[in-house]
């Protein structure tokens, strides 16, 4: 599959509703591309390869058909440009490689029985020596960069979740997509007795406490902070901590 930015997929489209608007600009993948010159991955597919959840609407990239995208590319593409692509292989790993446009081309005009890997594999291969086309050290210096973000955030959403009676503390085998996500945000201070299921979005900081986290929820609903029992992953969190600590 090949990477396109969601941001000239979505103008592409818009254009194919209403060929009156502007066309798209030229198809590159200069976003993907590091000061080396190599691919460098956006931090959410980094972070979706290593199993990690990510919200979909933040990715910055779609996944397009060789097919499909042997056919933008004849509409849109540059013949001095490199396209990324990924092949599965049979140990589930992904291994990145890179096409020029013509091989893309060439490609697209190939037998339809004859299989996409092979074709990713025989006409494409421009690293046989074993050369990556991944920037190893720029994902490094991302991925340090995103865990230093998620350890020291500034007005961060912050989900929480009211719990029924009945219902049991998730832990972190346990916490589900639909508890994390669930339902329409509450804005009402007025909480039914028993009403599990409702959520709420708090903006807070990584240094903010505990207890201060309690008191921007009182500010959504009638729930004093000495009330309150916060957990995160199975675990009650004191007053005194961060959510940095946490």
């Amino acid at each position: 599959m090949f990477l396109i930015s969601r941001d000239w997929m979505q103008q592409w489209r818009e254009y194919i509703r209403n060929v009156e608007q502007q066309s798209p600009p030229s198809l590159t993948c200069s976003d993907l591309i590091c000061a080396h010159g190599k691919l460098l991955l956006p931090q959410t597919i980094l972070s979706t390869i290593k199993g990690s959840s990510v919200d979909v609407c933040s990715v910055e990239v779609e996944f397009v058909s060789e097919d499909e995208m042997a056919h933008l590319g004849e509409l849109y593409g540059v013949p001095e440009c490199s396209y990324f692509y990924g092949v599965m292989q049979l140990d589930g790993q992904i291994v990145w490689r890179s096409c020029s446009l013509a091989e893309l081309l060439d490609s697209g005009q190939d037998s339809e029985t004859t299989q996409v890997a092979e074709q990713l594999g025989d006409c494409f291969v421009d690293n046989a020596a074993g050369a990556s086309v991944n920037c190893l050290e720029c994902e490094q210096i991302s991925e340090i960069q995103h865990q230093d973000e998620l350890q020291n955030f500034q007005n961060r959403v912050v989900n929480v979740h009211l719990l029924a009676p009945d219902q049991a503390v998730p832990t972190e085998g346990t916490v589900s997509v639909e508890a994390n996500n669930s339902g329409r945000q509450r804005r009402s201070k007025r909480i039914r007795g028993g009403a599990g299921g409702a959520s709420w979005s708090i903006l807070a900081n990584s240094d903010d406490s505990i207890y201060v986290l309690k008191t921007k929820i009182y500010e959504e609903i009638d729930a004093y902070p000495i009330r309150q029992r916060l957990y995160f992953k199975g675990n009650v969190l004191e007053d005194r901590l961060s959510l940095k600590d946490c």
